[in-house]
């Protein structure tokens, strides 16, 4: 096994990167995209929801497998309407 996890690209062909949300295509479960390790040495982004217990590697997923529904990066800006 390599340590670095490989980078996948989503169902619209767009990086997955880190803090997306994914939707899972074949099963509909929202996940979160972090990155992990592991005591082996592996590094890199995974897919996570404690809630339904989901924690996998990304490169566990084939390319198209996820959809990128947004990213918890993002920034409020205040404006007056």
């Amino acid at each position: 096994m390599s340590t670095e996890i490989k980078a996948r690209h989503d169902v619209n062909e767009k990086l997955i990167k880190f803090h997306d949300v994914v939707r899972i295509t074949a099963t509909n479960e929202i996940g979160l995209v972090i990155e992990g390790s592991n005591e082996s040495g592996v590094h890199g982004l995974c897919v996570e929801n404690e809630f339904i217990g989901l924690g996998d590697w990304l490169d566990v997923y084939p390319d198209g497998e996820l959809e990128v529904v947004g990213n918890v990066d993002t920034t409020y800006v205040d404006r007056q309407i």
